[in-house]
């Protein structure tokens, strides 16, 4: 699996798996007993994106307590855990060009160095790459800097894992 492979899987898995814990919530709501229980889960229903780890670790318990399965929402889980992991891989390619801070979210990787910032934003199954410079100068010379660092980055999303 190539590194642009697992990022734009990565996003698609994301979705399910939002999709899935708004199923299981559903689930859960005619099981409620409690209050708090009942802000919760509404609290995870209206917010566009969730925290996928501490947000599923929540909304496991609330399953468990109701006696709901999470087995598809798991599996989504799994899959979204395993895919971090792979895209994790590549931190030592971007090291090697000087991009020293990695995060990654569900529609973008970020990327940055002394130089440049770099946003890879995952859309609708495809990449769009923006390279910004550190200071507010666009200049000829950070052109062709970001010019020669975007053809290096392709190069990597185009790796295997």
């Amino acid at each position: 699996m190539r590194i642009k492979d697992a990022l734009i899987e990565l996003n698609g898995t994301y979705g399910a798996m939002r999709k899935e814990a708004l199923h299981t919530l559903q689930a859960i709501r005619p099981k409620l007993k409690s209050i708090s229980d009942a802000d919760q889960m509404q609290e995870f229903i209206e917010r566009k994106y969730f925290y996928w780890k501490e947000d599923l670790l929540s909304i496991a318990e609330l399953a468990n307590k109701y006696n709901v399965s999470i087995t598809r929402l798991k599996k989504s889980w799994d899959r979204y855990a395993f895919l971090e992991k792979q895209i994790d891989k590549s931190k030592p390619a971007f090291k090697k060009l000087k991009l020293g801070r990695f995060e990654f979210s569900p529609y973008a990787l970020n990327v940055s160095g002394s130089n440049a910032d770099v946003s890879i934003f995952i859309d609708k199954g495809k990449l769009d790459m923006g390279i910004y410079p550190k200071k507010d100068l666009w200049t000829k010379a950070f052109s062709q800097y970001a010019r020669n660092l975007k053809k290096e980055i392709k190069i990597i999303l185009e790796a295997k894992l």
